[in-house]
């Protein structure tokens, strides 16, 4: 069988395409592009006029997938538009542009469904935390060997790459005192 997983996160529109081997995902194809819903959802709260690139990148990435044939496409979107006042209108209008409905997924969801692609390809044999570092929000997982696909604690939070550049860099005092916003990727700091 061949799946198809569209992820709509804050940053990015990903689609994976993979065989089911045995259990097992064996990647066929990735694709993925930014339209960087988080950076206006930080700002105002909604997604509005932004919603019309990410529509774009979505049905391109999903295009491309659908040249490698799969049997079954399902899709979710995470933190930015489960924060966004007009979240689930652009769920259900993500959901018409590639003919499946797009599911916003919980924190919780998000962190359990992180972990289990992590565990799937890494498996140990004590205690170990897994950290997803994305664009709206932090995922942590701890779980405890040898059943590393059960996790003993999970947790997230709007702890990001993205949400210092998208808020704390645009306020009108920084600006008014003559800062500029650096060039590059900001480096993050978890729990600090």
């Amino acid at each position: 069988m061949r799946l198809a997983a569209v992820d709509i996160g804050s940053n990015t529109v990903h689609v994976l395409v993979a065989d089911v081997v045995r259990g097992r995902l064996e990647e066929v194809a990735h694709y993925v592009e930014m339209p960087e819903l988080g950076v206006r959802v930080a700002r105002t709260g909604e997604i509005g006029p932004g919603a019309r690139p990410a529509l774009r990148a979505l049905r391109s990435v999903v295009a491309r997938a659908r040249t490698h044939g799969f049997d079954l496409l399902i899709a979710g979107a995470t933190e930015a538009v489960r924060q966004a006042k007009d979240g689930a209108e652009f769920a259900r209008m993500a959901g018409e542009a590639i003919g499946v409905p797009v599911h916003v997924i919980s924190a919780k969801r998000e962190a359990e469904l992180s972990f289990q692609g992590v565990a799937s390809r890494h498996a140990v044999r004590r205690e170990w935390a897994m950290v997803d570092l994305g664009g709206g929000s932090t995922e942590v997982v701890v779980a405890r060997a040898p059943i590393s696909q059960t996790p003993r604690n999970r947790m997230s939070g709007p702890v990001s790459a993205r949400r210092p550049s998208a808020s704390w860099l645009t306020l009108p005092r920084a600006r008014s005192s003559g800062w500029s916003p650096p060039v590059g990727p900001l480096p993050t700091c978890l729990w600090c």
